[in-house]
């Protein structure tokens, strides 16, 4: 219970809409259970206690699990929740509501997409071992739904078939095709049509009549349910893939829909994980060539080269390398033979490259590959025209910086717009609607192979609290374009994205 009370307080926290709507129908549930004990209807009494443990379904998970369910997706598990059981259960509304169960299984083949997208991506993003395309974790999302529309289809003819009840409701149709009618057993459909009511004779001497066809025992009901959940799994699931490909033209639009329908990863304390997962499709280097292959006479004597060059080409068409290399014959200039991974990390892999120089000769040179190819960076504009920062402390150089928001990003195909607006959000607590690119930084281009795409968002808005790691100690500074640019004249700001990015932002507006 303790655990549950924390829950809410954070809800009320993160997001006070979500909290009223929860407190409003827990509230209209009890009232419903009240009323239903008073018409001593003992089975909708039944439903209100089950519809409120549902409602607790959201927090045991995230409780448990340590995942984090956004506001939007949560809120519409509690309408979904309302809907099917007191609404439709214990209203009737399923009976006098048409196109209501219709509705209510697209929703769920939606739902469950999300809930099979989320689950599969998070084990995409957060494993070293699988890594699944984009095209082939909506697939499984899609499958994910469909599994739980047929097992519930096959609940519902377990309750009529064993349990004397009517979940698949009965449609009437005015004509069907059989082929049991057939009087020759040939397996020939006979066709009966125009049906203007139906007779049924009991043993027990009871008749009953059903005017306007015959009476359909829940096949219709069933493929119509399977049908609306396909839809609703098939919207999602296209959804889903076009914010893993960031297509269209506003990748950050995608992004910030996808924040409030797929369910991330948090850590003990409810603050999202980051994690930097080993991608088998990544273009890390290999940490043999066929230089190792050659013989030591071909070494001497330069004899291997070409050959060695061509094979490195070779690699880079079936995994592209993580430096970009002019791919001609550079016999005579400075070019790398080989390349051997010394120290692997979490962000980083340490290398060290044979070059041959100009003269013939050989060295070794440090290179440090980042996994992901670099991070985002963003130029946040406050209305009144301030930009915002963030302090923190760097450890690498043993103080403090003023710095612009930035971070690198989750995957190696993740668009850097769409990892620019999660750093904003999650280092300051700001969104933008829009991001305008500035420019694009390559952070050391002698040694390192880590890019920074620099953002503007203009103007950004307050959209909740700061969602920091456990090692991020962050506070908010806001200065005038003016100032930070004195402070960079006097050094104060020395981080080069920064320093970059403020300059960059400067420029336009004097072009302006």
């Amino acid at each position: 219970m303790a655990r549950y009370i924390r829950y809410l307080k954070n809800r009320i926290r993160l997001d006070r809409r979500t909290f009223i709507l929860y407190t409003v129908l827990r509230a209209l549930v009890l009232f419903c259970m009240i009323r239903q004990i008073f018409v001593r209807n003992y089975e909708g009494v039944g439903i209100c206690l089950l519809s409120l443990l549902l409602f607790l379904a959201p927090s045991f998970m995230e409780d448990n699990l340590e995942i984090e369910i956004p506001p939007l997706f949560e809120g519409i598990i509690y309408l979904f929740i309302f809907a099917a059981e007191i609404l439709g259960e214990v209203d009737n509304f399923y009976i006098n509501l048409p196109g209501w169960d219709t509705m209510l299984h697209t929703i769920n083949g939606f739902l469950c997409a999300a809930v099979g997208f989320s689950l599969i991506d998070l084990l995409n993003r957060h494993s070293k071992r699988i890594q699944l395309s984009p095209l082939y974790l909506c697939l499984v999302a899609f499958c994910f739904s469909m599994t739980v529309g047929v097992c519930w289809e096959f609940i519902e003819c377990a309750g009529d078939l064993f349990f004397g009840q009517d979940m698949q409701k009965d449609f009437i149709v005015r004509q069907f095709q059989s082929v049991t009618l057939d009087p020759t057993h040939s397996q020939i459909p006979i066709a009966v049509k125009d049906i203007e009511k139906t007779v049924i004779y009991t043993a027990s001497g009871k008749t009953y009549t059903i005017s306007g066809g015959y009476l359909d025992i829940g096949i219709l009901d069933t493929m119509k349910d399977l049908m609306v959940n396909f839809i609703g799994a098939l919207v999602f699931s296209l959804f889903g893939y076009r914010y893993l490909k960031k297509a269209g033209r506003n990748p950050a639009r995608y992004a910030k829909i996808a924040e409030n329908l797929i369910v991330r990863a948090v850590d003990k304390n409810g603050k999202p994980v980051k994690t930097v997962p080993v991608e088998e499709d990544a273009p890390l280097p290999e940490e043999k060539t066929e230089t190792e292959n050659l013989s030591e006479q071909d070494k001497e004597s330069g004899q291997g080269g070409k050959t060695e060059d061509k094979g490195t080409e070779k690699k880079e068409e079936q995994c592209p390398a993580p430096v970009e290399e002019e791919q001609k014959d550079r016999k005579g200039h400075l070019r790398r033979l080989d390349r051997k991974l010394v120290s692997s990390g979490h962000v980083l892999d340490f290398y060290h490259d044979v070059m041959e120089l100009p003269d013939g000769k050989k060295e070794i040179w440090d290179f440090v590959a980042h996994r992901k190819k670099g991070g985002a960076c963003v130029v946040p504009v406050l209305p009144d025209e301030k930009i915002l920062l963030i302090r923190q402390f760097r450890p690498a150089i043993g103080r403090e910086t003023l710095e612009l928001p930035a971070g690198a990003k989750n995957s190696y195909e993740e668009d850097t717009e769409v990892t620019a607006l999660r750093e904003l959000e999650e280092e300051t607590g700001y969104t933008c609607d829009q991001l305008t690119p500035l420019l694009k930084l390559q952070t050391a281009t002698a040694w390192c192979d880590e890019s920074t795409a620099v953002y503007l968002a203009k103007p950004v808005e307050k959209k909740g609290a700061q969602q920091l790691d456990e090692a991020e100690e962050i506070s908010l500074e806001s200065y005038s374009p003016e100032e930070l640019k004195r402070r960079i004249e006097s050094g104060e700001i020395q981080d080069s994205k920064t320093v970059a990015g403020i300059l960059a932002y400067l420029l336009e507006q004097k072009e302006d």
